[in-house]
């Protein structure tokens, strides 16, 4: 239980320090934020890898946006990129979530 804990602390630093994302945790994306990191825990990924993983869902919600949510979405990317040396399973956790070339050419990534 406290590993879990530590663990998902981790990732909220992650979230926040590296992708400048503040989740709401505990909150409305609570469910979804320990979902995330269960799954990724459960496989041997670390914090970067959460915070990716997790990341990638709140993107995904973002699907035919406008152009600041495209602009947002392209911001998260690139910053996601910038974690891949930090994180085991960081480009294929991108590229398991479909995300195609298409869609990055799409948000300019």
């Amino acid at each position: 239980m406290l590993g879990t804990i530590w663990y998902r602390t981790k990732v909220l630093r992650v979230l926040r320090d590296d992708l400048s994302y503040n989740p709401a945790v505990p909150g409305l994306q609570g469910p979804a934020f320990n979902a995330c990191t269960k799954m990724i825990r459960s496989i041997g990924g670390n914090e970067y890898d959460g915070a990716i993983a997790f990341m990638l869902v709140q993107l995904g919600c973002l699907t035919g946006a406008d152009e600041q949510a495209r602009t947002f979405i392209h911001d998260k990317l690139t910053l996601i990129r910038r974690l891949y040396p930090q994180a085991p399973l960081g480009e294929s956790l991108v590229s398991d979530y479909n995300i195609t070339r298409e869609q990055l050419a799409a948000v300019g990534a």
